[in-house]
Order: structure tokens, then C-alpha cells, then sequence
């Protein structure tokens, strides 16, 4: 290995034990675009501070931060399911044809602290860089300015260190990175919360979109015997968003400022198709289906032809799953031909 990206590896592997890392190996390879790796930042005290003491003679390292880093991938049409797991916390799945997988990942909004990763990347020469244990914070589906469709993930780590002379990792990966979702084929559902199923007259064309799933994870401090924080805890609720960009004004636009005075409650569902997958009926799909959402803040109104127009929501829970949900909380939805997951939560 080298410090050439295009000859080095990312993987993450599911963990057992808080601070012990597990090497990634066989389909745990990511197909990442860019990573901002955390620094492996620590603490220190040096003793220039004390009475009598004038300029510093000693520096001590102490508590290690908690590591955090995002990391961007093409949203292919399999290979994150782990991911997608993780921050839903509900993992499972349905056999739609003779080796395609219906992946379903249903947002658990109480308590979930069991699921963790190791992430591990290809440094120099035979040396491999690792967060040991990382809880995945969060993912957002966006689209970049090419209308390619991206997955973005966020991760709360333990530390960094080096695994030495351990290189480079043996990578295979559970999508092969030749099909990827694109803003082109992909279609933004939108109606009333309480209303009828979806239908082509709720469509809505976008040129840009954002959904964000976010859980309330808090990093715990190191406790006597370690330097490194604890496993974040999942303290506070799991959050959601979707920010919508038009290019231009429209009839369904342009009664959301009404809306967002009244407290208006929507749903929505973005469907991304790859296509058919060969030899078979069923389609490549990735579908996010948002129960409910309610405008966040005053839609943005360019007055500029021809009126572009960006809107955020929030959202929210419901009860009882709105017509044509099968749940009052968002849920993802995933049709491959990647293996079913094991050992994520069912419940």
C-alpha cells in the first residue's frame, strides 16, 4: 500500500467488544468516495501552570477525545446495509425473487447500544489505521451537483491507533460498484399526511435533495483503567430531515408557506430504481419512506426567474402508519441481490 487512495482499502466490520478491533476482511470493503478520518486527538497537561514552575519542563497525555469522522460513498445498489442498520437499529428481510433481497431497516426510536463497528483503512506500506470501535451516528441521502445519488455516514470512535505490519487489508465487497442510483431515475413522493396513497400526481420534480436520519448518541467519558471514551450512549431521540430544492416555483411550492403557518403535516417517499436486475422482474431499489414531516421553516423563494424554491421539513412520528406505510416511523427499504444481514436486532 501506498499514499495513493486509488490503491487503498476502507472497511468496516461489526464488533463484540468495546476497544478490540476486528480486522475487515471479506465483504466488508466500502466503495468510499472521501473520508475524513478523525486525528486520533488526546489531551494534554504540561506543568508551566504550577507555582514555582516558570517555563514548561513536562507535558503529560491524558484522556483521549471521542473520534468522530464522516464518510461519503456512491449510493450503489447494495453494500451499505450495515450501515443502514445501524442507525435504523430494526433489521429485516424478505426473499422478493430466487436470490433477490428485500432489505427493510425500521427506525427503533428507543434505546439502541449494542451495535458497533470497527473501521479500519490502508495506511503506509503494510500499516493499517483503525477507529477499533465506532457507533454509526447517522446517514444522509443527497445528491451532488452531477445527479449521482450519495450516502453519507457519520461515526462516533473510541480512538485511533495503528495496527502495524498487519497490510493491507484483504477487501472483498458485497456490491461490485458498477451500478449506482441517480437523481434521474429517482422520484420524490409528497401529499398530505392523512391522504390517499401515492399516486404519479404526487410527484414532484427536484433538482437536489437531502434526507437525514440522526440518532442522539453521546459520547461517554473514560472511566479509571482507560484513556479512550466509552461506548456512546444512545441518549437522546432519533431525528430526521428532508430539504427539497425546485428549480422552479410550483403549484405544489407554492402553497407551503400557507402550509408552514397552518402546521400542515405531510408524507413523502423517494423512490431511487437502478433498473431491472438481469434476469429478473424485480427492480434495483432504495426507497425512504417518511411517515410524516412538517415544514421546518419558511420555504426559501429566489426572486429569480424562474423562482427556484429550497424547503426543509422535519420529521416526525405518527402512531399509526399513514395509507400506503406500514409503519408511523421512517423505514428504508433496499432490493438487491446482497445476502441477508445476521445478528442486528429484529425487534
Amino acid at each position: 500500500m501506498g499514499q495513493l487512495k486509488r490503491i487503498n482499502g476502507i472497511g468496516i466490520k461489526r464488533g463484540s467488544t468495546w476497544g478490540t478491533w476486528v480486522k475487515p476482511g471479506t465483504g466488508n470493503g466500502m466503495h468510499i468516495v472521501t473520508h475524513t478520518a478523525p486525528k486520533g486527538g488526546r489531551a494534554s497537561q504540561d506543568n508551566s501552570n504550577e507555582y514555582g514552575q516558570k517555563m514548561a519542563s513536562a507535558t503529560f497525555a491524558l484522556n483521549y477525545e471521542a473520534q468522530n469522522g464522516p464518510f461519503t460513498a456512491p449510493l450503489y445498489t447494495g453494500g451499505l446495509e450495515t450501515m443502514f442498520a445501524s442507525v435504523f437499529g430494526i433489521y429485516t428481510s424478505s426473499t422478493a425473487e430466487t436470490t433477490v433481497i428485500t432489505h427493510k431497516f425500521a427506525l427503533d426510536d428507543g434505546e439502541i447500544d449494542e451495535i458497533f463497528h470497527t473501521i479500519a483503512w490502508d495506511d503506509y506500506g503494510t500499516q493499517i489505521t483503525t477507529v477499533p470501535s465506532a457507533k454509526i451516528k447517522s446517514f444522509e441521502l443527497s445528491s451532488d451537483s452531477n445527479g449521482e445519488m450519495l450516502c453519507t455516514i457519520e461515526y462516533m470512535g473510541n480512538t485511533v491507533s495503528i495496527a502495524q505490519s498487519t497490510g493491507p487489508l484483504a477487501l472483498t465487497y458485497a456490491d461490485d460498484g458498477t451500478k449506482v442510483h441517480k437523481l434521474l431515475a429517482s422520484t420524490v413522493y409528497i401529499n398530505a399526511q392523512a391522504g390517499a396513497d401515492f399516486s404519479a400526481g404526487d410527484a414532484i420534480s427536484v433538482n437536489a435533495l437531502k434526507a437525514k436520519i440522526e440518532r442522539g448518541y453521546k459520547a461517554m467519558p473514560p472511566e479509571s483503567g482507560s484513556s479512550s471514551v466509552q461506548a456512546p450512549v444512545d441518549a437522546d431521540a432519533p431525528k430526521g430531515s428532508l430539504e427539497l430544492n425546485l428549480t422552479k416555483s410550483t403549484a405544489t411550492s407554492s402553497g407551503w408557506l400557507t402550509a408552514f403557518y397552518g402546521e400542515t403535516q405531510y408524507k413523502a417517499k423517494i423512490v431511487c430504481d437502478a433498473g431491472a436486475i438481469a434476469g429478473k422482474t424485480a427492480h434495483y431499489l432504495a426507497t425512504l419512506y417518511l411517515p410524516c414531516l412538517q415544514i421546518e421553516t419558511a420555504p426559501d423563494v429566489s426572486e429569480d426567474t424562474p423562482r427556484p424554491v429550497k424547503c426543509s421539513f422535519k420529521v416526525l412520528k405518527k402512531t399509526a402508519a399513514p395509507t400506503g406505510m406500514s409503519s408511523g416511523l421512517p423505514y428504508l427499504e433496499v432490493v438487491n441481490e446482497v445476502a441477508a444481514l445476521t445478528g442486528y436486532p429484529a425487534t
